[in-house]
């Protein structure tokens, strides 16, 4: 995007055979990028206690947050843009919710998507 390198987290969905883009996701700079890589670990440490702490966040910059919820029971990664209303910082709708399977998966593939930006 305008010259820059972006990594998107995205869902995507199968239309007459093809793989297509969702509105569901987040678009990472290659720094926010590096910071989320920098911190996968920490996240699944936080992810592997007995139930997510929310209160673990980590930012990426512009506005941008990693944080932890369990929603219907089940642990969650947002990933996900905030935004100021009332002196008070809130989660707004760009971004996406990772399932713990769906954070593995993305974890296993950080090596891959640096190498991809190198």
């Amino acid at each position: 995007f305008k010259g820059a390198w972006l990594v998107d987290v995205r869902e995507y969905y199968t239309k007459d055979g093809n793989l297509l883009p969702g509105r569901k996701g987040i678009s990472l700079s290659t720094s926010q990028w590096e910071t989320l890589a920098g911190s996968a670990r920490a996240v699944t440490d936080a992810l592997a206690s007995a139930e997510a702490n929310p209160s673990f966040e980590v930012e990426l910059g512009k506005n941008k947050k990693v944080t932890l919820s369990n929603f219907k029971g089940s642990s969650r990664v947002d990933i996900r843009e905030w935004y100021e209303k009332d002196g008070t910082s809130a989660p707004g709708k760009k971004g996406i919710s990772l399932s713990m399977e769906q954070w593995e998966k993305l974890e296993q593939s950080l090596a891959q998507v640096n190498a991809a930006l190198a």
